[in-house]
């Protein structure tokens, strides 16, 4: 046999390539050939292919394909053979998984004694609430840090929202990006804004240090 393609030893030969192959057979000046057909032996490994994102809930659409000890291809292994599993959570059926909670994913395919393992990032679905954050209390004309977060239906923080989250105050006031102020002391209500997405809450205003008096 050509190298690369099996084996013989004595009598007998061993292919491990699938296809038409060959045997060469000699005695002193004579040859022949034998012509022979090898087709892949049992199923010994397997290769599982997916999407390598997905957002959440999406499914996971999952391929798996087979081959034997040597690598010689069996094709895709059918649905009902293969047994799917997603962690740290999620749920499979006989062909997909799907997972709700953003971050890493790992999908498991098992064909008898073989597995194979696939590597999902779950992103965040479509903004569904944003949630305003505040200090507890602030100071007249002290400028105090604000902040949002926007979750999907799945409760998953989106880190970037669009449109960008944008913040405003009443009564009196101003706010930046990442801060509000007030120079009138009360009660004051800040509302942070994305899109379609609104909430506020509010903080109390007490006045800064003394600077001057009226008799």
């Amino acid at each position: 046999m050509v190298p690369g393609e099996g084996s013989c030893s004595g009598s007998s030969c061993t292919p491990t390539l699938a296809g038409s192959r060959s045997i060469s057979a000699s005695f002193g000046s004579a040859r022949d050939q034998v012509p022979v057909n090898v087709v892949p032996g049992s199923l010994a490994s397997i290769t599982a292919e997916g999407p390598g994102q997905v957002i959440a809930d999406e499914p996971i659409e999952v391929t798996v394909t087979g081959a034997d000890q040597f690598g010689n291809p069996l094709g895709e292994v059918g649905a009902g053979q293969v047994t799917l599993s997603v962690s740290p959570a999620g749920a499979c059926s006989a062909s997909s998984c799907t997972a709700q909670a953003s971050g890493p994913h790992t999908v498991t395919a098992g064909v008898q004694t073989a597995s194979d393992t696939i590597d999902v990032s779950v992103l965040p679905g479509p903004p569904q609430s944003i949630q305003v954050q505040l200090p507890e209390g602030s100071t007249a004309g002290v400028p105090f840090p604000v902040s949002a977060v926007v979750r999907d239906e799945f409760s998953n923080v989106i880190p970037d929202p669009a449109p960008a989250v944008t913040f405003s105050i009443e009564p009196d006031g101003t706010c930046g990006a990442t801060t509000c102020q007030s120079t009138v002391a009360g009660k004051k209500t800040v509302t942070a804004t994305s899109g379609d997405l609104s909430a506020f809450e509010k903080v109390g205003n007490v006045p800064g240090p003394l600077t001057t008096i009226q008799v």
